[in-house]
């Protein structure tokens, strides 16, 4: 399941058979949602961007799992997710697309299973989130930093502290730069979307992260048609499923 990220977000579901796109009915307006899951249940966890919550969706229905800290603030603008096998939720929190007041700061959270929201990694504008395959290791991108921090899990959900992964590259061309989606391909590589800057345009690029150390891919093409027209050339989704298929 992929999605177009926009102002009226539209989630696609792909069929890999025929390979076609269908688009997602999604309960409530605005939508704007950004990082998708789905739970062990088979419901559709979804952030909610400008809503500024982390949402349920199942049997049509659309209920928040989170919309405040646990100091009670707004949360900004819930961003990625990552969902455990235990069904522990991590997402991040950041400011791109927040409404306008005051906020929490921004931050990882992490619900447990029992539903208790709490500050797993606090830091400036987080933004792709990943778990390793064995959920034991928790993978943060940093917009502010330029980083990927890599913080250990524990047996209950319970996040330890955070080392930096991957960090700022010295040559321009491979720097990482908004590292955005992530995800872990089966040889442990941890795969971002890195935003690039190119002749004034901003474009995606894909990257690949191996013990700290990261070559640079070129941006995606092909998109469905409509997929990002309002902000975004290549949707974060399309990134990533190729990501696990690069040799």
């Amino acid at each position: 399941m992929v999605e177009g990220n926009a102002p009226r977000a539209r989630i696609y579901r792909y069929d890999p058979g025929p390979r076609a796109f269908s688009v997602v009915e999604y309960p409530g307006a605005p939508i704007s949602t950004n990082g998708l899951a789905v739970d062990g249940e088979g419901r559709l966890l979804a952030c909610e961007r400008w809503n500024g919550g982390l949402a349920r969706v199942s049997g049509g229905m659309r209920g928040i799992v989170a919309d405040r800290s646990p100091s009670g603030a707004r949360l900004n603008a819930p961003n990625d997710l990552t969902v455990r096998e235990d069904g522990n939720i991590y997402f991040t929190d950041t400011t791109w697309g927040a409404r306008p007041g005051e906020h929490a700061k921004t931050a990882v959270y992490r619900v447990s299973p029992a539903g208790q929201l709490s500050v797993a990694f606090e830091t400036d504008m987080p933004n792709g989130v990943v778990l390793s395959p064995d959920g034991r290791t928790l993978y943060v991108g940093s917009d502010a930093h330029d980083r990927l921090w890599r913080l250990p899990v524990a047996d209950d959900g319970s996040v330890g502290s955070a080392e930096p992964f991957a960090d700022k590259h010295p040559s321009p061309a491979s720097r990482l730069r908004v590292p955005d989606g992530l995800c872990v391909g089966l040889d442990l590589n941890v795969g971002p979307a890195s935003r690039q800057r190119r002749s004034g345009l901003g474009e995606r690029a894909a990257s690949k992260v191996s013990h700290g150390s990261y070559s640079q891919r070129p941006a995606l093409q092909n998109t469905p048609r409509g997929w990002g027209q309002a902000t975004e050339p290549v949707s974060f989704g399309q990134e990533l499923h190729f990501e696990l298929a690069w040799p």
